[in-house]
């Protein structure tokens, strides 16, 4: 169907962008290409769904949000494969989850969501205004 107003219109109604999402997936899946649907903030899944397929093969997770780079290496586990968070934008910077992890150390990367949320480092998770 040949869209004939402004995608941001189109996209503004959670109905169309519902719709969109549940497209892309059933093709991702129809062409094996795994594909979750997240009903709520998706940067938890994202992280367990980067470690799940780290395990078994090198993973690359593509995106912006630091919570994802938190969360990955929060979840980090020691003996998967490669893992790398990369930032979208064009030369945006590549981290290496692993050597990230390793260099922090358990006790650090364990606590790092409850770092980051007192840090105000996103203004969605700051406490009270502290950052």
């Amino acid at each position: 169907m040949l869209l004939r107003s402004k995608k941001e219109n189109f996209l503004s109604n959670s109905d169309n962008k519902q719709n969109v999402i549940d497209l892309l997936c059933e093709t991702f899946k129809a062409n094996g290409i795994d594909c979750v649907n997240a009903p709520t903030d998706a940067d938890v899944m994202v992280a367990k769904k980067g470690i799940e397929h780290a395990r078994e093969t090198v993973t690359y997770v593509i995106g912006e949000d630091t919570d994802l780079l938190v969360l990955l290496c929060h979840y980090a586990e020691r003996g998967m494969n490669d893992l790398y968070f990369k930032s979208s934008k064009e030369g945006g910077k590549c981290w290496h989850i692993n050597s990230v992890a390793e260099a922090l150390g358990e006790s650090i990367y364990r606590a790092l969501p409850v770092v980051h949320a007192l840090c105000g480092c996103d203004t969605t998770s700051r406490l009270c205004g502290i950052g």
